[in-house]
């Protein structure tokens, strides 16, 4: 196996971990996510969408990327929501005063800035296991076409 191969499955494990925690973890106590989707400043008219649609797509994501075949889509969507997230928490530590905390599980326990710079890194993470998949299938691409040449 080569080496950008276990980074990037090792990056895709990470986060199967991180969403089928938080994504259980708040079906698991439903009733204190929604409560606090309800009192979300930013996000609390979304909160009947938001209350099913973050705790299934973060399971739904745990799938894509344990699956081969839908990694690549997996890593994008981990990217994105990600991205998301750490808008959210931006958001909320620029413009708001009472900051409730939506996530799941340990996570709660976080303060704000520390809960940004988690969301960063593992920002960065899904974007470097994105870079690294399409260095790796341009590889494979150019040694296909140079055994071809022969």
């Amino acid at each position: 196996m080569q080496k950008k191969e276990i980074i990037i499955d090792t990056i895709s494990y990470v986060f199967i971990l991180l969403f089928l925690y938080t994504g259980i973890m708040k079906l698991i106590d439903y009733e204190s996510f929604h409560f606090d989707l309800i009192n979300a400043p930013i996000i609390k008219k979304l909160n009947p969408i938001l209350a099913f649609a973050v705790p299934i797509s973060e399971l739904l994501i745990s799938v894509l990327l344990f699956i081969p075949k839908t990694k690549k889509i997996g890593l994008y969507s981990s990217f994105v929501i990600m991205a998301l997230f750490t808008i959210y928490v931006g958001g909320i530590l620029s413009f708001i005063k009472n900051k409730p905390c939506t996530c799941g599980g340990v996570l709660r326990s976080l303060s704000w800035p520390q809960h940004l710079i988690l969301n960063i890194v593992l920002t960065a993470l899904a974007m470097a296991a994105i870079l690294l998949s399409k260095q790796k299938k341009d590889f494979e691409q150019n040694s296909v076409r140079y055994k071809m040449s022969l």
